[in-house]
């Protein structure tokens, strides 16, 4: 089983980091990939080498793909075509898509989101208002093969949430146990 994480410059380095963490410790292989950089910098300031860069990523190695959040990023990836052509191909292939914070921004700049639940961050809300049905309440969405999250704050129930969908809802609970996730 193999993921796909973009990332970009101004990625939220919480978001990126411990979904990637939890969904190796799932045995889940994570590949970062990055469309311009070997290396990126978060919103933070912290770098981080890519595994590979998108024009020398093969889609069809992917079962899922994963945008995190932080403004910068989302700016950069909304520019991608391969971007959008990979995640439009993958919703067509009912391949799961996952973003949280501000990552949904993507999503429904590619038109992903229309007659979908979702869930963003609050001052995003403006950015997307209109597409879908948003729902703000709760930690983690699924609706159909995509997820959604709306913070930082929930990124151990989105990257559960993916590990429980590319893995088994079995070694999701495991994982919980072991981490004590209450």
């Amino acid at each position: 089983m193999r993921v796909a994480m973009f990332l970009e410059n101004g990625y939220e380095e919480g978001e990126a980091i411990v979904t990637a963490d939890l969904l190796k410790r799932a045995n889940i292989i994570v590949d970062l990939i990055s469309v311009s950089n070997k290396e990126v910098t978060s919103c933070n300031r912290f770098n981080i080498k890519i595994d590979i860069n998108f024009d020398r990523a093969n889609y069809q190695d992917y079962q899922a793909f994963i945008l995190p959040g932080g403004w910068d990023q989302v700016i950069n990836l909304k520019k991608s075509k391969k971007l959008k052509e990979w995640l439009t191909n993958a919703n067509k292939e009912q391949k799961i898509i996952a973003a949280i914070c501000a990552g949904p921004m993507v999503l429904a700049e590619f038109g992903l989101l229309n007659d979908k639940e979702y869930t963003i961050y609050p001052s995003c809300l403006e950015a997307v208002k209109k597409i879908g049905k948003i729902n703000n309440k709760l930690p983690v969405i699924m609706d159909g093969n995509i997820i959604t999250s709306p913070s930082l704050g929930c990124v151990f129930p989105f990257a559960l949430k993916l590990v429980e969908k590319i893995h088994s809802k079995n070694r999701r609970l495991e994982m919980e146990n072991n981490l004590l996730f209450r």
